[in-house]
């Protein structure tokens, strides 16, 4: 018979399974890849801070659902490499959706998990356009943070291919919009050699 503990022993263990899924960016503060959980984290801070700082019309509650919840399917799927050109998403939406029948059967008592997952999924409403747009702007601020040096490193036309992929799936959210352009202008100004690549 399980007990009580059981449950909470499994959902522990995806938890850990999140913190050793490592991304495909890089934290400039350790130089190293970040995780899933330190990108969950950071993306929900991040939203809050925003929220708040900027009187953003938007659910706090549902923002900070979503970002937490956002990549839980990763646990088993593992990261996607979306910001390269070759990655196949329709691949990793069949993934994901996989994933999350896989966990909906692992742990069908956190119905409200997988409903705001579904939901976030949909971007139906103001709250997931905008974590969905934070999502694809905060790996661009941490690769700014450390001296844009994985930009640096990429084939010209890959890296244009990749600016304009980025400017696309923020465009829902107009502030998250906003920064990217002055993130984008700022890096251009201050490395001279990404204005080389991109011109």
């Amino acid at each position: 018979m399980m007990g009580m503990l059981d449950p909470l022993l499994s959902f522990t263990k995806l938890t850990n399974q999140l913190s050793a899924t490592e991304r495909f960016i890089n934290l400039p503060c350790v130089r190293r890849r970040e995780n899933v959980s330190e990108h969950c984290t950071q993306l929900a801070l991040t939203a809050w801070y925003l929220v708040d700082r900027h009187e953003l019309p938007l659910d706090r509650q549902k923002v900070l659902q979503y970002a937490l919840i956002h990549d839980i399917t990763e646990a088993n799927t593992g990261d996607f490499p979306t910001h390269r050109k070759e990655c196949d998403r329709d691949e990793k939406r069949r993934l994901e959706r996989k994933s999350l029948d896989t966990l909906k059967t692992q742990h069908p008592e956190a119905f409200d998990l997988w409903f705001a997952y579904e939901v976030y999924e949909k971007r139906t409403d103001e709250e997931s356009k905008f974590v969905y747009a934070l999502d694809k702007l905060l790996p661009a601020l941490n690769i700014y943070l450390g001296s844009c040096e994985e930009w640096k490193n990429r084939d010209s036309n890959e890296l244009k291919w990749y600016f304009e992929d980025l400017m696309r799936r923020m465009s829902p959210s107009p502030i998250i919009l906003a920064f990217w352009n002055e993130l984008y202008n700022r890096a251009r100004n201050e490395h001279p050699e990404l204005e080389n690549e991109l011109s």
